[in-house]
């Protein structure tokens, strides 16, 4: 699903308002108005790219006529020197939309690379899914989700309204056993996905016994990790287990041989190196 353009737009907007693109005083200073002029967008570095929509919509929300040509499309792999991007605008428009266009586009792009890395890591195994998180930047939540997307990611809840969810610090507030917290969350949504994050093996049996429709291990060890998914999967086969809690890119193919149906990776969005574009006015 890719983003709505009313989404993308009302998000330009904002970065822009924020970054005084309407009032750039040097462009100013120096009597930069609408002269036409052309720029090209340039990879740096080699990997997944996204966020060509948002950046178009950069130079169109400057300069309604802008002439643009993108060169590759979201998800796409690209190399170091490849050219992305064409635009035609007045040079005041470049020079305004300049930083925005290029941070959404690192941005996205480094969440984008960062997913792919992980899911080619686990292609043998095309049962087990890596999932993203809600560890996002406030306010990018919708473009992180769709990053992740396009380097082959899958999204888990959006929004606590979403799913239940029920954690650790859910069963001490409520003073409930896990699989109490499960019966008692399907009573009062029954429409509603269950997932629950046990922390042991004892609360994993818990929760399949409550009737949870996913339940997560969080830092469990590879062997009992392993026991887990294997009795899940010979007894409760539509449940889905979701591995969880510092998974990190050399230990991913001993989750996915493991049988995890999910697995979920906070990093690809809260800690995605950005990937390097440059801007070149000719």
């Amino acid at each position: 699903m890719k983003l709505s353009k009313e989404e993308i737009r009302k998000k330009v907007r904002e970065t822009l308002i924020e970054d005084g693109a309407d009032m750039d005083i040097t462009s100013s200073s120096l009597e930069i108005g609408d002269d036409r002029a052309r720029a090209y967008i340039l990879a740096k570095e080699s990997g997944v790219i996204c966020g060509l929509e948002i950046v178009k919509e950069v130079f169109y929300s400057l300069c309604s006529d802008a002439d643009i040509k993108i060169l590759k499309k979201d998800g796409d792999k690209v190399f170091t020197g490849d050219k992305v991007m064409l635009i035609e605008a007045s040079q005041k428009a470049l020079l305004s939309g300049e930083r925005t266009a290029l941070n959404f586009l690192s941005h996205l792009s480094g969440i984008a690379s960062k997913t792919r890395i992980f899911v080619d890591k686990i292609a043998q195994y095309p049962k087990s899914g890596i999932y993203d998180t809600r560890k996002t930047l406030p306010g990018l939540r919708a473009f992180e989700k769709y990053a992740v997307r396009c380097g082959g990611g899958k999204n888990h809840r959006f929004n606590l309204a979403d799913q239940v969810l029920i954690k650790e610090n859910h069963l001490k507030a409520a003073n409930l056993s896990v699989k109490e917290a499960v019966l008692k969350a399907r009573k009062k949504n029954p429409a509603s996905i269950i997932e629950v994050e046990t922390e042991n093996y004892s609360e994993f049996i818990e929760a399949l016994e409550g009737g949870a429709d996913i339940v997560m291990l969080d830092n469990f060890k590879e062997e009992d990790m392993v026991k887990a998914c294997h009795f899940a999967h010979d007894n409760y086969p539509s449940v889905k287990v979701e591995i969880s809690g510092g998974v990190s890119l050399d230990g991913l193919e001993k989750i996915a041989a493991a049988g995890a149906d999910r697995i979920s990776v906070g990093r690809m969005t809260n800690s995605a190196p950005a990937l390097d574009f440059t801007f070149l006015m000719k």
